[in-house]
C-alpha cells in the first residue's frame, strides 16, 4: 500500500477521530467515475465505501489472513474498528450446520476400565 500511495503522489487526511486516510486523487476520480457508469447501467448506488466493506468482509472470512492483516490492510487504528467485519453471515452459518449434520455421528468409545458388554446394558443397547 506504501509504495501505491507514493506512487501516486498520496495526500494524507486526518479526520475528527484521528483516524487516518489515504487517496490519490486521479485514482479516486477515475474509481467514481467507473461506479457512476455501472450504476446508471445497473440500476444501483454503489460507492467506493462499499468496496471497501465489502473487500475486508472477504479478507476477515479468509482463514489464510489474521484479523491483524485485515486491520493492517484497512489501516485501522484499533482492532475493534476491524471486528465490524467478523460478524458470521446466515448463509455461513446455514452451510456449517447443514454439514455438521450430512457428517456421520462419531461413534461413542469406552473410557479405558469400561466392560463394553457392561455400557451396552447402561446405555439400553442389544
Amino acid at each position: 500500500l506504501s509504495k501505491f500511495h507514493s506512487r501516486c503522489g498520496h495526500a494524507l487526511f486526518e479526520t475528527s477521530d484521528q483516524s487516518l486516510f489515504f487517496t490519490c486523487a486521479q485514482t479516486s476520480m477515475a474509481m467514481r467515475a467507473v461506479l457512476e457508469r455501472a450504476n446508471a447501467q445497473l440500476g444501483t448506488n454503489f460507492t467506493c465505501h462499499d468496496l471497501r466493506h465489502t473487500c475486508a468482509a472477504r479478507l476477515v472470512s479468509d482463514p489464510a489472513m489474521t484479523l491483524t492483516d485485515v486491520q493492517a490492510v484497512l489501516r485501522h487504528r484499533h482492532l475493534s474498528s476491524t471486528e465490524i467485519y467478523t460478524r458470521a453471515r446466515l448463509e455461513d452459518i446455514v452451510d456449517r450446520v447443514q454439514a455438521h449434520y450430512a457428517r456421520p455421528a462419531p461413534v461413542p468409545v469406552p473410557a479405558a476400565g469400561y466392560a463394553p458388554a457392561c455400557m451396552r446394558v447402561v446405555f439400553g443397547e442389544p
